[in-house]
């Protein structure tokens, strides 16, 4: 029998063979947990949940407990795994590990039932549960073996006792008779949790740490060295970031402030949650990047969030937020990670991921990097703008969402364009902000369409009477330090109308002629759809017509914009859009029309004379009529347009059809498996915004916009209109208002209560919208795709990826019309899907379209 000698307790192996010693990577870890509590930010947190303050007992108490986070690779079966596979849960070995400790003879029982005596049995037994599930599920303890296996030579005893030896050394204040008890609290267990893993990761990452096989008990004094300077290089700790002045010039970078610019930068700043409401285009982004500027020179945060609804939004705002820190931090300035999956780019600076944990860097600093590598790290870094996705899933009960939680703490957490359209998501953003304000933290949410209801839901406040909302100021600030408005005064802000008008048909032909009919008299049209395929089929009509001259480009092809494009097809359209409705005094006056979706009603800095949309509840439309007032101050607009002017498309066939239920364009519901489905169903709030259209020809905003949205959301008014509308609605109403309670519930079940003990289990399909997974299909590389770009993936929508795994094999084959006809395979080389991908985006692959 061939005998594998073993005689040191490992934790890594390396790929060329090298070996990490157990105890120098969990004081590694240990290292880089105590840099982290030790930072203002951090420690002001954890002394808020103990309700006292910290001391050096305390933080290398902690420190050891976070210590033993993988002591259960002692496990000679995990050991056994240097030569061959081996099963081990090392977390499920390490309860036992605990467990076996509380004997007399055990190497570690002194030193673990000093620390249980003054911290306090409870505490660090739920401590360490919470410890030990540091890889982002949970952990509990398992009948596991800790046999040693007859072909290893490895000495369980004595690895234990020089690990005792190793963690008595350097962590002596954790075994101080003097050291205090500690409050016990499930928020500090959770906090902990995600501290531990990120320190983990910190610690694992090879740029960071090298390879000790042999003990060295000078390794804590190196290892504490080190984390500081990886706090630093990682920006965890922001140290080096020094803001240059709070003067409007450098907050803002000018100082003839609008309304609510001024008072985000007199708001008090230990108000931890503030809803700032404000019309599109009326500075609500440099009022957030101000209050960041203010926060982190007062100390109160280290970092910032910031969170838009769309991918396309992320890298808009990412150029403006480098400028913006470079103006206020001056040379060294804390350099904006997109956080957008797919992207590696941080500051000005672009990488190359070439495999898990690891990528390469224009400027070869991979240590500064290393927030932007993986996903789960992105909360981590000192500015990061991404979708609000990211920052949901520290809200969900899913893998690595502690770690999320606990390093978004830091930051402050901007979410944009919050409204009340999904009930699904706005219990998991609630959720995220009410974790995130329990611990200290700030949030400022921003929407030009708010309405009441959805605000007092944010704020945790009752609902107030219709009469009462409707006065409100607006724009306004509120915050949670006071129960009425912060008055923003408004009395300079600039009035814009748009003129109204109702065209009963959604046809695409009809839409098409409309569009067609005033480009040619000049204007820019923007026709947003509420559906792709409305979109697309739109986009056939007006090429039918002969429009296709006017329909905006990318590389000589007429194109329309969604989401369903190749990553790098994606940021031309974006350019493309915004080439055709720049928002640019010295433009040139040309006519066109851009096609779209939900894609381009908040995502583009754009401007267009006549905007043409579907029917869509209030809030959304006002967002999608302010790509009409974007225009810089004095910028001409062709004849006729000096106004802008919005036509909405409702459906020919009346709204009442709709309630029967009927699903079209976007509009109503449809019943599968007795529950009800649909994007825009709430069929009375949109016939509310089609009276509000078809009364009013002319609206000003933003005088009008707090009427306009609490008529089509408050409960008294619709409660008025579904008196006068009758049975048919109320009947729909109410299934309506059950499937979004079922939503709200729903969301609730998956989201992570940090207030409750450690779920027994995690949802690692947990969304954070509903319908949201698909696949992602990865081209071979020198692929091109229909605009003759480079293409390298796709994101399939939930709905067309059905049955089809992650990144798939595919066979690709080109069209005629520059295109490509795509065929995902399964596991036994069958097809499993079919889609077309040309310059109309992603399609099903049927016998009318497949081309060849």
């Amino acid at each position: 029998m061939n005998i594998h000698r073993n005689p040191v307790a490992w934790a890594k192996l390396g790929k060329d063979g090298q070996v990490h010693r157990l105890a120098h990577h969990l004081m590694d870890v240990a290292a880089c947990f105590e840099a982290i509590v030790t930072l203002p930010v951090y420690r002001n947190k954890l002394e808020a949940l103990i309700e006292r303050d910290m001391d050096d007992f305390d933080i290398q108490r902690l420190s050891f407990l976070v210590f033993l986070h993988d002591v259960g690779k002692l496990n000679p079966n995990f050991q056994m795994k240097r030569f061959r596979k081996s099963s081990s849960p090392h977390a499920s070995d390490g309860f036992n590990f605990i467990k076996q400790a509380r004997k007399k003879d055990h190497p570690f029982h002194s030193l673990f039932m000093q620390v249980h005596r003054t911290m306090g049995g409870e505490t660090m037994t739920s401590v360490m549960r919470h410890i030990l599930a540091h890889h982002g599920t949970p952990a509990r303890p398992m009948p596991i073996a800790w046999d040693k296996p007859k072909d290893l030579e490895y000495d369980l005893a004595e690895n234990t006792k020089d690990l005792g030896a190793a963690a008595k050394a350097w962590f002596p204040k954790a075994f101080d008779p003097k050291a205090r008890p500690i409050k016990n609290s499930h928020a500090l267990c959770h906090f902990l949790n995600g501290l531990t893993a990120l320190a983990d990761q910190m610690a694992s990452s090879n740029e960071f740490f090298d390879y000790y096989e042999e003990i060295d008990f000078g390794h804590s004094k190196w290892a504490r060295k080190q984390a500081a300077e990886i706090m630093i290089a990682t920006g965890i700790d922001p140290g080096d970031f020094k803001l240059q002045g709070t003067d409007d010039e450098t907050l803002y970078g000018f100082t003839n402030l609008r309304p609510a610019q001024a008072s985000m930068r007199d708001l008090d700043l230990d108000a931890n949650l503030v809803v700032l409401e404000s019309d599109t285009g009326s500075g609500k982004t440099e009022a957030a990047l101000a209050r960041f500027g203010l926060l982190y020179g007062a100390g109160k945060v280290a970092g910032m969030y910031f969170a838009v609804p769309t991918r396309a939004a992320a890298k808009q705002l990412h150029t403006r937020c480098v400028e913006a820190m470079k103006r206020m931090f001056g040379d060294i300035f804390p350099e904006p990670v997109l956080a957008v999956p797919g992207y590696m780019k941080m500051g000005d600076n672009e990488g190359l991921k070439i495999g898990k944990f690891e990528a390469i860097w224009n400027d070869n600093r991979t240590a500064q990097r290393w927030a932007v590598v993986e996903t789960d790290r992105y909360l981590a870094a000192t500015v990061a703008i991404g979708t609000v996705d990211q920052a949901m899933i520290a809200s969900l009960r899913t893998k690595h969402a502690h770690m999320r939680g606990s390093a978004l703490a830091k930051n402050l957490l901007v979410v944009d364009e919050v409204h009340a359209s999904d009930a699904y998501m706005t219990r998991i953003i609630k959720n995220l902000l009410d974790g995130h304000c329990a611990l200290g933290g700030h949030a400022l949410l921003m929407s030009a369409t708010l309405g009441s209801v959805a605000r007092q839901e944010w704020m945790g406040r009752d609902i107030e009477p219709f009469d009462v909302s409707a006065q409100h100021p607006y724009p306004a600030i509120w915050t949670d330090r006071q129960n009425g408005p912060v008055f923003v005064d408004a009395s300079g802000a600039q009035q814009k109308s748009v003129t109204m008008r109702e065209v009963p048909s959604m046809e695409p032909d009809q839409v098409a002629r409309i569009a067609i009919l005033n480009a040619q008299r000049g204007a820019r049209v923007l026709i947003i759809k509420n559906l792709v395929s409305s979109a697309q089929r739109v986009y056939n009509a007006i090429i039918e017509q002969g429009g296709g001259h006017l329909l905006f480009d990318v590389n000589g092809v007429p194109a329309v914009h969604h989401s369903r494009f190749a990553t790098e097809d994606r940021e031309q359209l974006d350019q493309a859009v915004e080439a055709v409705l720049e928002n640019d005094e010295h433009r040139q006056q040309r006519s066109a029309i851009v096609i779209g979706t939900q894609t381009v009603e908040q995502s583009l800095d754009i401007d267009a004379d006549c905007l043409i949309t579907d029917l869509c509840p209030m809030d959304v439309l006002l967002q999608r009529i302010g790509r009409l007032h974007r225009r810089i101050t004095g910028m001409p607009r062709p004849a006729g347009y000096e106004t802008p002017r919005c036509i909405v498309c409702t459906p020919d066939y009346g709204m009442q059809y709709l309630t029967e239920p009927n699903f079209t364009e976007g509009l109503g519901a449809i019943i599968r498996d007795g529950a009800v489905d649909g994007i825009y169903t709430d069929v009375v709030g949109l016939e509310q915004t089609r009276r509000l259209i078809h009364d009013r020809p002319e609206w000003v905003i933003p005088e009008m916009n707090r009427y306009l949205v609490e008529m089509a959301t408050h409960p008294d008014a619709r409660e008025e209109l579904l008196n006068e509308l009758g049975a048919a609605w109320r009947q729909y109403e109410e299934a309506v208002m059950g499937r979004i309670l079922d939503d709200t519930r729903h969301a609730g079940r998956l989201c992570l209560d940090r207030s409750a003990p450690l779920p027994e289990d995690y949802d690692e399909r947990a969304s954070t919208r509903l319908g949201e997974f698909g696949a992602t299909l990865m081209f071979p590389r020198g692929t091109r795709g229909p605009f003759g770009n480079f293409v390298s993936q796709i994101v399939v929508p939930s709905h067309m990826s059905e049955g089809l795994p992650d990144n798939p094999p595919l066979r690709v084959q080109l069209r005629r019309d520059r295109g490509l006809n795509i065929w995902a395979m399964g596991e036994e080389g069958n097809v499993v899907r079919a889609y077309t991908y040309t310059r109309q985006g992603l399609k099903i692959m049927t016998e009318e379209n497949a081309g060849d």
